[in-house]
């Protein structure tokens, strides 16, 4: 039974940073039997709100979370539990409160397991890149005292991550975990309406002002827009807000914020199309929860499930307007029947290719 450490800046029961989140819990319940896994995170969700008093909570069997309350806590709490473990996993790049202080004070052997999580992608390197290049600098300097491992969960993902970190690393490609697959359901929906979900934080990455901007000329039809997701950029959100006051009045749109997971699983089986125009997703639990809650999607060509196209959902480029305009009419068409056999090849789509992925997960610990 190996002893894992896993280090990260948000956990359970934080959910407004997303998908990562996601793909810890999963970690930790897809692991538990067969490893003792210790959890070290922050007490507070991205938006600051506590979420832990206690310090320490036992999460699962053999899963023990430690919330620290600040820096210097992660600090006593890491260079305790460092010692007796056999594997650290981290779950950032770019994390100077977690990633950075676990690489320069790890005195023990164990070997550093880290997932980027698409941190080092083309489209995500375009933010802020100054600084980012500095900071792979500092990285490269601090990893050759340490034996560093990297989680890749896409081939893409990988070569471009290398490319960026200008430095050879071991390395494994192996695809996030995934929730427990609902049954599919047939929808209600009628000719001439939709209702879309956006569901995502609120960024420029995201790129929700693409879906609002898609919506802007279609004067015709029922059209629902859910927008959930924490604002990250309030910036951004303005000039987002600016455009939904523009839009015709056929489109209705619910702003309902950062929302619970299980609420996010209502909203999606209550859908008909999940919108996601991502400047770039490494994989995108919110496109893969979308699937198996029956929906057919609209997602940019920047993620790992384009081939979805071939399987009842549409892709296309992140800022391409008139084709999610085209899209979206299209969708609105549908009848009843429509609506459901396109949304059966997807969730169809979505089984096979998270069936096939189901070996490479269990190995993600290997090295």
């Amino acid at each position: 039974m190996k002893k894992i450490l896993i280090v990260c800046d948000y956990f359970y029961p934080a959910f407004k940073a997303g998908g990562p989140i996601k793909s810890l819990v999963n970690i930790a319940k897809s692991f538990n039997k067969t490893n003792c896994i210790t959890v070290l995170t922050y007490n507070h969700d991205i938006d600051g709100q506590v979420i832990n008093e206690s310090g320490i909570e036992l999460f699962e069997n053999n899963v023990t979370v430690y919330y620290a309350k600040s820096m210097l806590d992660f600090t006593k709490y890491y260079l305790k539990l460092s010692k007796a473990v056999d594997i650290i996993y981290l779950n950032s790049f770019f994390s100077r409160r977690t990633t950075l202080p676990a690489l320069v004070l790890k005195k023990s052997d164990a070997k550093i397991l880290l997932a980027p999580r698409g941190e080092l992608t083309t489209g995500a390197l375009t933010f802020k890149p100054f600084k980012k290049k500095t900071y792979i600098k500092l990285f490269n300097f601090f990893a050759r005292h340490n034996k560093v491992y990297f989680h890749f969960t896409s081939i893409e993902e990988k070569k471009e991550s290398l490319i960026a970190l200008k430095q050879e690393f071991s390395s494994s490609v192996i695809p996030n975990m995934h929730d427990t697959i609902p049954s599919y359901i047939n929808k209600h929906k009628k000719e001439g309406e939709v209702h879309i979900s956006f569901v995502s934080r609120i960024s420029p990455k995201k790129n929700l002002k693409a879906v609002l901007l898609s919506l802007l000329n279609i004067g015709q039809g029922d059209i629902y827009l859910s927008i959930a997701g924490n604002v990250e950029d309030e910036k951004y959100w303005a000039e987002c807000k600016m455009i939904i006051n523009q839009l015709p009045q056929n489109v209705k749109v619910e702003c309902l914020g950062g929302i619970k997971p299980a609420q996010v699983a209502d909203l999606l089986k209550r859908s008909h199309l999940f919108f996601l125009p991502t400047l770039n997703e490494n994989y995108g639990h919110a496109i893969v929860e979308s699937m198996i809650n029956s929906n057919v999607v609209l997602i940019s060509d920047q993620t790992p499930w384009s081939d979805v196209q071939r399987n009842g959902g549409y892709v296309a480029g992140y800022n391409d307007i008139n084709t999610f305009e085209k899209y979206i009419t299209e969708c609105m068409s549908f009848n009843e029947c429509q609506f459901n056999n396109k949304s059966l090849q997807v969730y169809n789509y979505a089984l096979n290719a998270l069936a096939k992925d189901e070996h490479k997960m269990s190995t993600l610990f290997d090295i």
